[in-house]
């Protein structure tokens, strides 16, 4: 019975997954990391211990022969993937259909094989790396949102099946990293497309944007004051001897910069939203849960976007708990309602709102929770952020 961990990260050449398998190797897994061909790696970027094998999620052939080189695996990060833009009338079928086999349809494949072991043993640890963009969208990029979309939309599904057998699925969704992607990126326009000049704009800034993006490898370094250490929490914490769970979404990304505006002038009262500067429409905000975004906000600027926003929308609200840090502790306090979603009392949620406030909140955790009420773990992952923020 083998003592050593073993993990597998797929894309592991670079960016996101390089970085990974250099934690994972540092606390103490035996790392398998994939990468099309290992033999075109370089020797200045290979890691040391690292055991380099070739995988191409986009044959099955090259997923089945990988699978049978492979015997415990106790870690599975799926962060292999590729980046695509272009305005969807102009995306090419084809290309469509091999981004989702190599984003989706072959991470999904690889988990599938892996899953009975782990069940077998009653232990085991998926990742699923995916993007900011799955919950934000953003023109041009159409269908790599929709890959996203789908890989979490598996793993959200997936672990309700498999957590009773002790088989945890994680998925992390980060925003701005410089990870190299975007010099990958495929591009799609065609000729006389009426979106060329909106598209290279959009395209421009997102690529200065990223390229300002904190790098992997400062993301694997840090353990402190550098504000991406939430992304890093949730991305070990599925590979922690006690590991959280829950489904780690953060978001880092000012989407408002190069995406369209969302209301014109004259339009209905708009919210300011955890991504800065993105407007809200104040009629949709109450589908959004008051109108903000998931996110972590100061107590003095969250209370007085509440306070604006029950003044703009009277109706429709969508109130529930809400978590928040208290001297250092966090702790769940409800807004008119401790269950989600319920159209909710005005006056029950001022009253509430009022009351957390005279707590004297440090800060609050916005719809950092999927499913609702949060529970004792849920909490316990935002404590362990909280730590590392501070």
């Amino acid at each position: 019975m083998p003592t050593t961990r073993v993990a597998v990260v797929t894309g592991a050449s670079s960016g996101i997954g390089r970085a990974t398998a250099a934690v994972l190797a540092g606390n103490g897994f035996r790392v398998i990391g994939t990468s099309r061909n290992p033999d075109t790696i370089p020797e200045t970027d290979r890691l040391p211990g690292i055991d380099y094998r070739p995988l191409d999620l986009t044959d099955h052939d090259s997923l089945e022969q990988f699978v049978s080189t492979l015997d415990t695996v106790d870690v599975l990060v799926n962060n292999a993937g590729e980046s695509q833009a272009g305005p969807l009338a102009d995306l090419p079928g084809d290309a469509v259909a091999r981004l989702f086999q190599l984003n989706v349809l072959g991470p999904i494949a690889l988990t599938r094989a892996l899953l009975p072991g782990m069940r077998q043993r009653g232990t085991g640890r998926v990742v699923m790396v995916g993007s900011m963009l799955a919950s934000f969208p953003l023109p041009y990029r159409s269908s790599y949102v929709a890959t996203k979309a789908a890989l979490r939309g598996f793993a959200t599904a997936a672990r309700f099946e498999e957590s009773p057998y002790g088989i945890w699925l994680t998925t992390v969704e980060p925003g701005q990293v410089d990870s190299g992607l975007r010099e990958r990126r495929t591009k799609y326009l065609a000729d006389g497309s009426p979106h060329t000049t909106e598209f290279q704009r959009f395209m421009t800034e997102l690529d200065r944007k990223q390229a300002a993006g904190i790098t992997p490898d400062r993301v694997a370094r840090s353990r402190r004051g550098n504000g991406f250490e939430d992304f890093l929490a949730a991305l070990t914490a599925a590979w922690t001897p006690d590991p959280v769970r829950y489904d780690g979404r953060f978001y880092r990304f000012a989407a408002s910069e190069i995406s369209p505006k969302p209301v014109r002038p004259g339009g209905p009262p708009v919210l300011l939203g955890a991504v800065p500067g993105l407007a809200v429409p104040a009629q949709r905000a109450g589908r959004l849960g008051f109108g903000f975004n998931p996110g972590i906000y100061e107590w003095a600027g969250f209370e007085s976007q509440l306070a604006a926003y029950l003044e703009a929308v009277p109706q429709g609200v969508r109130p529930g708990p809400v978590v928040v840090r208290v001297n250092g502790t966090v702790t769940a306090e409800p807004l008119g309602s401790d269950r989600l979603p319920l159209v909710g009392d005005l006056a029950q949620v001022r009253e509430d709102l009022a009351r957390v406030a005279s707590l004297g909140v440090d800060e609050v955790f916005w719809d950092l929770v999927q499913g609702g009420v949060p529970h004792a773990e849920h909490l316990g992952v935002l404590d362990r952020i909280v730590q590392l923020k501070d």
